[in-house]
C-alpha cells in the first residue's frame, strides 16, 4: 500500500486515442491537438498555441471532458508555458512603495482551470514550463482559460492533458494539485525561474495561491528531507530559492512558525 506526504502551499498514465475530429481539432503523430476554442474528451490531448505577441483568440479557452465515467483525475503537464508574468518590484523596502499590494498579482495575463464539482486551480501566469496541475475530474467539462492583455509579451504554450481512471495511483490522491514521485527531485512554485542558477531581486512568488502538493512514499523509505536548491547570499540581488512574504523593513529576513505566520505560509 502506498502512502504520501501532503503540503498545503499558499504560495503517466497511458494514452489511447480514438480520433474523431472536427475543426479546430487536428491530429499530430497520433495525438489530439487543440487550438483555442477546441473541445476534447480524448485522453492524451494537447492544448497548443505557437508564439505570438498578439494572440488571435482572446480569451483563449479549451473544454476538457472526461473520456469515460470511470475517470477520476485529469492532469495537465506544461511541456512549454510562457505568458506575461506578474507585477514585480525588487527585494527591498522600496518595492512596496512603488507597486504596493500588487506585487505577485497576475495583472496582465492569466491561466486557470475550472473544476465544476470540485476545487479549481489557482490563477497563474508567467513562466511555467515543466510544471503540472492535476484536478479531480468532474462530470461537467473542465475549462482551461487564458486571458491576455497587451502586446509586449510573446505567448506560447503546449499542455499535455492525461486522464486517469479511478484507482490509478499515477493520478495522485484526490485534492492534490501536484503529485511527485521518486526518491529525489525538485519542485517549485508557479512562475519560479527553474532554468536560472541565481535568483534576481525581482523574483517573487505569485499572489493568492492556495493548493496542495503531495509526495508519494517510496518503497523502504520512512522520511523525507527538503532543502533549498539555490542558497544565495541573502542580499537583494542574490536571493535564495525559498522565501515567503516580506521581512520587517530595516531587519534581516527571519523564519517564523505557527501563529507567527499571519500572511503567507507553508504547512
Amino acid at each position: 500500500m502506498s502512502s504520501w506526504l501532503t503540503i498545503l502551499a499558499l504560495v503517466f498514465g497511458f494514452c489511447t486515442v480514438e480520433v474523431v475530429l472536427t475543426s479546430p481539432n487536428n491530429t499530430r503523430s497520433g495525438k489530439v491537438s487543440l487550438s483555442c476554442g477546441g473541445v476534447s474528451s480524448e485522453n492524451c490531448t494537447y492544448l497548443e498555441q505557437s508564439g505570438s505577441s498578439n494572440p488571435v483568440s482572446n480569451p483563449c479557452t479549451f473544454k476538457i471532458c472526461k473520456c469515460s465515467s470511470n475517470i477520476c483525475r485529469i492532469r495537465l503537464d506544461f511541456t512549454s508555458f510562457s505568458i506575461a508574468g506578474p507585477t514585480v518590484g525588487t527585494a527591498s523596502t522600496r518595492a512596496q512603495i512603488i507597486n504596493g499590494g500588487s506585487i505577485g498579482d497576475c495583472t496582465t495575463d492569466t491561466f486557470s482551470v475550472t473544476a465544476p464539482e470540485g476545487m479549481s486551480s489557482p490563477v497563474i501566469c508567467g513562466f511555467n514550463t515543466g510544471q503540472h496541475m492535476i484536478l479531480d475530474a468532474s462530470d461537467g467539462c473542465h475549462q482551461a482559460a487564458f486571458d491576455f492583455s497587451g502586446t509586449g509579451t510573446t505567448r506560447q504554450f503546449e499542455i499535455k492533458v492525461t486522464q486517469y481512471a479511478c484507482g490509478d495511483e499515477n493520478g495522485g490522491p484526490n485534492g492534490c494539485l501536484q503529485y511527485f514521485t521518486g526518491n529525489t527531485g525538485t519542485f517549485a512554485s508557479f512562475n519560479f525561474p527553474t532554468s536560472s542558477s541565481s535568483i534576481s531581486s525581482t523574483v517573487t512568488h505569485l499572489s493568492s495561491q492556495c493548493y496542495t502538493m503531495c509526495f508519494r512514499q517510496e518503497l523502504g523509505k520512512c522520511a523525507i528531507c527538503f532543502s533549498t536548491v539555490i542558497v544565495g547570499t541573502g542580499t537583494a540581488i542574490d536571493q535564495g530559492s525559498f522565501g515567503l512574504s516580506t521581512a520587517v523593513p530595516g531587519t534581516d529576513p527571519t523564519g517564523l512558525q505557527d501563529t507567527g505566520c499571519v500572511e503567507d505560509y507553508l504547512q
